[in-house]
């Protein structure tokens, strides 16, 4: 066993574990493993757990979704259903609910699988923060791209046609041309 929970062990939440694990303490939320869930004697799990494969020697309140094999050995107790590619059940055993088999055969464990956790809301929010600064740095640099390429061929050598209020801040530019306007209707109405 690569892990062992004893016997006054009390969990609230979800577990995530690596590994075969012995469980012999009381565990109210879900259970994620990679490899081999063992609930002892003394073990209760009032979740669901997900694991490769599942013995269970304790109490289970939930439903149990083992890729290969869940065994309910004698004393055990499940109130839930099974969903697993092979099923064990023990003389003794109580089991209260449904069982559902697989028809595909499952991959071998991996010792190096992990369960992939979900992402948490901070998590992708800090995420879609991360890309929109990154589309923010992005087009910053295509706009002074664009102004570098725009100022390059002005100062190629061709001749600009009209009026160039380079330097000027675009309201101080319209400002002005629009004031130039007014003198200009002003003074002709005289």
């Amino acid at each position: 066993m690569d892990s062992y929970f004893e016997k006054g062990v009390k969990l609230k939440g979800t577990l995530w574990v690596k590994g075969a694990v012995h469980f012999d303490g009381e565990m109210e939320g879900d259970v994620h493993s990679s490899n081999h869930f063992v609930v002892g004697k003394t073990g209760s799990v009032c979740g669901t757990v997900n694991s490769y494969n599942v013995s269970n020697m304790g109490r289970i309140e939930g439903d149990i979704v083992a890729e290969n094999k869940v065994t309910l050995l004698q004393d055990s107790s499940l109130k839930g259903d099974i969903t697993t590619y092979h099923l064990v059940i023990d003389e003794g055993s109580n089991f209260e609910g449904s069982s559902r088999m697989t028809g595909k055969k499952p991959k071998e464990v991996s010792e190096s699988k992990v369960p992939e956790k979900p992402k948490s809301k901070e998590d992708i929010a800090r995420e879609m923060i991360e890309k929109d600064t990154l589309l923010k740095k992005e087009k910053k640099a295509e706009n002074k791209e664009k102004a570098s390429d725009t100022d390059s061929s002005s100062s190629s050598g061709k001749e600009s046609k009209g009026w160039s209020l380079k330097g000027w801040g675009s309201k101080t530019g319209l400002f002005l041309l629009l004031g130039l306007a007014g003198t200009f209707f002003f003074s002709s109405a005289l």
